[in-house]
Protein backbone atom coordinates (compact mmCIF):
# COMPACT_ATOMS: atom_id res chain seq x y z
CA UNK A 1 0.00 0.00 0.00
CA UNK A 2 1.10 3.38 -1.26
CA UNK A 3 2.07 6.40 1.56
CA UNK A 4 -0.21 9.24 0.06
CA UNK A 5 1.68 12.72 -0.96
CA UNK A 6 2.02 14.98 1.73
CA UNK A 7 -0.31 18.00 1.69
CA UNK A 8 0.66 21.11 -0.18
CA UNK A 9 1.25 23.66 2.11
CA UNK A 10 -1.46 26.41 1.54
CA UNK A 11 -0.16 29.76 -0.23
CA UNK A 12 1.34 32.82 1.88
CA UNK A 13 -0.10 36.25 2.64
CA UNK A 14 1.99 37.99 0.97
CA UNK A 15 2.25 38.46 -2.88
CA UNK A 16 4.64 35.61 -3.78
CA UNK A 17 6.69 34.72 -6.27
CA UNK A 18 5.21 31.64 -7.93
CA UNK A 19 8.70 30.64 -9.86
CA UNK A 20 8.10 26.80 -11.04
CA UNK A 21 4.84 26.25 -10.33
CA UNK A 22 3.11 23.59 -11.67
CA UNK A 23 -1.00 22.55 -11.31
CA UNK A 24 -0.08 19.33 -10.33
CA UNK A 25 3.13 18.49 -8.64
CA UNK A 26 3.41 22.01 -6.47
CA UNK A 27 0.46 24.61 -7.71
CA UNK A 28 1.80 27.38 -5.24
CA UNK A 29 5.80 27.28 -6.60
CA UNK A 30 8.46 29.77 -5.20
CA UNK A 31 6.67 31.23 -2.13
CA UNK A 32 8.64 34.31 -2.07
CA UNK A 33 7.36 37.54 -1.78
CA UNK A 34 7.94 40.21 -4.81
CA UNK A 35 10.53 42.33 -4.37
CA UNK A 36 8.97 46.02 -4.53
CA UNK A 37 8.20 46.68 -8.07
CA UNK A 38 9.17 43.39 -9.50
CA UNK A 39 6.49 40.26 -9.96
CA UNK A 40 9.76 37.67 -8.80
CA UNK A 41 11.41 37.65 -5.46
CA UNK A 42 15.13 38.14 -5.22
CA UNK A 43 16.17 35.13 -6.08
CA UNK A 44 14.42 35.02 -9.47
CA UNK A 45 14.29 38.49 -10.61
CA UNK A 46 16.93 38.89 -13.49
CA UNK A 47 20.67 39.48 -12.76
CA UNK A 48 19.74 43.38 -14.07
CA UNK A 49 16.36 44.17 -12.32
CA UNK A 50 18.43 42.31 -9.24
CA UNK A 51 21.46 44.51 -9.48
CA UNK A 52 19.40 47.51 -10.41
CA UNK A 53 17.58 46.67 -6.84
CA UNK A 54 20.46 46.23 -4.61
CA UNK A 55 21.93 49.17 -5.88
CA UNK A 56 18.97 51.01 -4.53
CA UNK A 57 19.39 49.76 -0.94
CA UNK A 58 21.10 51.83 1.75
CA UNK A 59 22.42 51.22 5.18
CA UNK A 60 19.25 50.85 7.61
CA UNK A 61 16.40 50.17 4.88
CA UNK A 62 13.57 48.26 5.99
CA UNK A 63 13.73 44.92 3.88
CA UNK A 64 11.12 42.02 2.91
CA UNK A 65 11.89 38.68 1.74
CA UNK A 66 9.78 36.26 3.14
CA UNK A 67 9.91 33.42 1.66
CA UNK A 68 12.98 33.72 -0.97
CA UNK A 69 15.24 31.12 -1.27
CA UNK A 70 18.79 32.20 -0.34
CA UNK A 71 22.04 30.57 -0.69
CA UNK A 72 25.18 32.49 0.60
CA UNK A 73 26.29 34.34 -2.53
CA UNK A 74 22.72 35.72 -2.44
CA UNK A 75 22.66 36.69 1.29
CA UNK A 76 26.13 38.49 1.10
CA UNK A 77 24.85 40.44 -1.87
CA UNK A 78 21.83 41.52 0.22
CA UNK A 79 24.00 42.36 3.12
CA UNK A 80 26.41 43.90 1.40
CA UNK A 81 24.22 46.11 0.21
CA UNK A 82 23.03 47.19 3.22
CA UNK A 83 26.61 47.22 4.46
CA UNK A 84 27.67 50.71 6.18
CA UNK A 85 30.76 52.98 5.04
CA UNK A 86 31.76 53.86 7.97
CA UNK A 87 31.45 50.66 10.16
CA UNK A 88 32.15 48.17 7.49
CA UNK A 89 28.80 46.43 9.00
CA UNK A 90 25.50 45.35 7.32
CA UNK A 91 22.55 47.76 8.98
CA UNK A 92 19.29 46.63 7.93
CA UNK A 93 16.01 48.64 9.62
CA UNK A 94 13.35 46.25 10.22
CA UNK A 95 13.96 42.75 8.25
CA UNK A 96 11.02 40.38 7.59
CA UNK A 97 12.68 36.79 6.55
CA UNK A 98 9.35 34.54 7.63
CA UNK A 99 9.74 31.40 5.78
CA UNK A 100 12.45 32.08 4.37
CA UNK A 101 14.86 29.78 3.36
CA UNK A 102 18.69 29.65 4.08
CA UNK A 103 21.18 27.14 2.14
CA UNK A 104 24.63 26.69 3.35
CA UNK A 105 26.02 28.86 6.08
CA UNK A 106 23.61 32.22 7.01
CA UNK A 107 26.52 34.78 7.90
CA UNK A 108 24.82 37.58 9.76
CA UNK A 109 27.76 38.31 11.68
CA UNK A 110 28.12 41.53 13.01
CA UNK A 111 25.17 43.28 11.36
CA UNK A 112 23.33 45.84 12.83
CA UNK A 113 19.35 45.75 12.89
CA UNK A 114 17.14 48.75 14.04
CA UNK A 115 13.59 47.85 13.84
CA UNK A 116 11.68 44.80 14.39
CA UNK A 117 13.93 41.00 12.94
CA UNK A 118 11.53 38.34 11.73
CA UNK A 119 12.80 34.48 11.05
CA UNK A 120 9.36 32.77 11.64
CA UNK A 121 9.24 29.20 9.96
CA UNK A 122 12.81 30.02 8.50
CA UNK A 123 14.95 26.73 7.50
CA UNK A 124 18.59 26.68 8.00
CA UNK A 125 20.15 24.33 5.81
CA UNK A 126 23.31 24.95 7.07
CA UNK A 127 24.72 26.86 10.68
CA UNK A 128 23.37 30.67 11.28
CA UNK A 129 25.88 33.12 11.88
CA UNK A 130 24.89 35.84 14.33
CA UNK A 131 27.82 36.45 16.44
CA UNK A 132 30.47 39.53 16.39
CA UNK A 133 28.37 43.21 17.36
CA UNK A 134 24.58 41.77 16.42
CA UNK A 135 22.89 45.31 17.71
CA UNK A 136 19.20 44.53 17.97
CA UNK A 137 17.77 48.29 18.69
CA UNK A 138 13.61 46.66 18.19
CA UNK A 139 10.55 47.98 20.25
CA UNK A 140 10.52 44.97 22.42
CA UNK A 141 6.48 45.53 22.77
CA UNK A 142 5.82 47.58 19.55
CA UNK A 143 2.82 50.25 19.94
CA UNK A 144 3.68 49.90 23.72
CA UNK A 145 2.05 52.83 26.35
CA UNK A 146 3.60 56.02 25.49
CA UNK A 147 5.41 54.62 22.38
CA UNK A 148 8.46 54.19 24.36
CA UNK A 149 11.22 52.44 22.81
CA UNK A 150 13.34 51.14 25.89
CA UNK A 151 16.54 50.43 23.44
CA UNK A 152 16.99 54.25 23.02
CA UNK A 153 15.60 54.57 26.62
CA UNK A 154 18.30 52.83 28.15
CA UNK A 155 21.05 54.57 26.12
CA UNK A 156 19.99 57.97 26.93
CA UNK A 157 19.92 57.04 30.87
CA UNK A 158 23.20 55.76 30.56
CA UNK A 159 24.25 59.10 28.85
CA UNK A 160 22.49 61.00 31.65
CA UNK A 161 24.10 59.28 34.24
CA UNK A 162 27.75 58.83 32.80
CA UNK A 163 27.21 62.83 32.36
CA UNK A 164 26.03 63.45 36.15
CA UNK A 165 28.73 65.01 38.91
CA UNK A 166 28.27 61.93 41.06
CA UNK A 167 26.38 58.72 41.50
CA UNK A 168 22.61 59.37 42.04
CA UNK A 169 21.00 57.59 45.21
CA UNK A 170 20.79 53.83 45.41
CA UNK A 171 18.62 52.17 43.68
CA UNK A 172 17.82 48.52 45.04
CA UNK A 173 19.22 45.87 42.70
CA UNK A 174 19.25 42.57 45.46
CA UNK A 175 19.21 39.58 43.40
CA UNK A 176 20.67 41.34 40.40
CA UNK A 177 23.08 39.56 38.52
CA UNK A 178 26.21 41.17 36.39
CA UNK A 179 25.29 43.30 33.39
CA UNK A 180 26.37 43.50 30.46
CA UNK A 181 24.83 44.26 26.92
CA UNK A 182 24.66 45.34 23.12
CA UNK A 183 25.09 49.81 22.90
CA UNK A 184 26.09 52.30 20.63
CA UNK A 185 30.32 52.34 19.68
CA UNK A 186 32.50 53.71 23.36
CA UNK A 187 29.12 53.58 25.05
CA UNK A 188 30.03 50.52 27.15
CA UNK A 189 33.62 51.47 27.92
CA UNK A 190 32.47 55.01 28.88
CA UNK A 191 29.82 53.43 30.77
CA UNK A 192 32.45 51.07 32.83
CA UNK A 193 34.95 53.43 33.64
CA UNK A 194 32.49 55.75 35.28
CA UNK A 195 30.91 52.95 37.20
CA UNK A 196 34.39 51.80 38.39
CA UNK A 197 35.36 55.06 39.04
CA UNK A 198 31.95 55.53 41.20
CA UNK A 199 32.43 52.30 43.25
CA UNK A 200 29.24 50.92 41.87
CA UNK A 201 28.29 48.02 39.95
CA UNK A 202 27.98 47.65 36.62
CA UNK A 203 23.89 46.15 37.31
CA UNK A 204 23.80 49.18 39.48
CA UNK A 205 24.50 51.66 37.47
CA UNK A 206 22.40 50.53 34.92
CA UNK A 207 19.69 50.86 37.32
CA UNK A 208 20.12 54.11 37.91
CA UNK A 209 20.19 54.67 34.24
CA UNK A 210 16.81 53.43 33.46
CA UNK A 211 15.13 54.75 36.56
CA UNK A 212 17.21 58.25 35.92
CA UNK A 213 15.28 57.85 32.68
CA UNK A 214 12.03 57.18 34.01
CA UNK A 215 12.30 60.65 36.00
CA UNK A 216 12.82 62.25 33.24
CA UNK A 217 10.46 60.77 30.54
CA UNK A 218 7.20 59.63 32.99
CA UNK A 219 4.82 57.27 30.36
CA UNK A 220 2.24 59.91 28.93
CA UNK A 221 -1.28 60.30 31.08
CA UNK A 222 -0.05 57.73 33.85
CA UNK A 223 0.88 59.39 37.22
CA UNK A 224 3.40 56.79 38.73
CA UNK A 225 3.25 56.76 42.82
CA UNK A 226 5.99 57.42 44.81
CA UNK A 227 6.65 54.07 45.86
CA UNK A 228 9.61 51.69 46.60
CA UNK A 229 10.84 49.42 43.78
CA UNK A 230 13.33 46.67 43.30
CA UNK A 231 14.90 46.62 39.81
CA UNK A 232 16.42 43.19 39.41
CA UNK A 233 18.08 42.62 35.67
CA UNK A 234 18.96 39.65 34.59
CA UNK A 235 22.32 38.31 32.49
CA UNK A 236 21.57 35.72 29.56
CA UNK A 237 24.02 33.96 27.97
CA UNK A 238 24.16 34.77 24.02
CA UNK A 239 23.99 38.82 23.84
CA UNK A 240 20.35 40.34 23.11
CA UNK A 241 18.41 39.36 26.04
CA UNK A 242 19.83 41.79 28.14
CA UNK A 243 18.08 44.41 26.00
CA UNK A 244 14.39 42.63 26.28
CA UNK A 245 14.67 41.86 29.95
CA UNK A 246 15.63 45.75 30.54
CA UNK A 247 12.77 46.85 28.52
CA UNK A 248 10.37 44.70 30.43
CA UNK A 249 11.80 46.02 33.51
CA UNK A 250 11.63 49.71 32.36
CA UNK A 251 7.78 49.95 30.97
CA UNK A 252 6.69 47.72 34.11
CA UNK A 253 8.42 50.59 36.40
CA UNK A 254 6.72 53.17 34.34
CA UNK A 255 3.58 51.99 34.48
CA UNK A 256 0.66 51.06 37.37
CA UNK A 257 2.70 48.85 39.75
CA UNK A 258 -0.69 46.93 40.27
CA UNK A 259 -0.70 45.61 36.51
CA UNK A 260 1.16 42.95 35.55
Amino acid sequence: MSTPPAPVPPPPSWTYCAHGADPTADPVGCRGIHVPGHTACLAHLSDTDRDTYLASLTPGDDIDHSGTLFTEDLLGQLLNALRDPTTGNPQIGTARFAGTQFFGTAWFHSAQFFGIVVFDGAQFSGTAVFGGAVLLRRRVRPGGRGGIEIQAAVEQGIDDWCSLASATATVDTGGADSFSTFLPPGQWEEFRQIAADRRVSLIQGLAQSVQLWLDTNPTPDIERPSITRRVIVCNQKGGVGKTAITAGLGEALAEDPNST
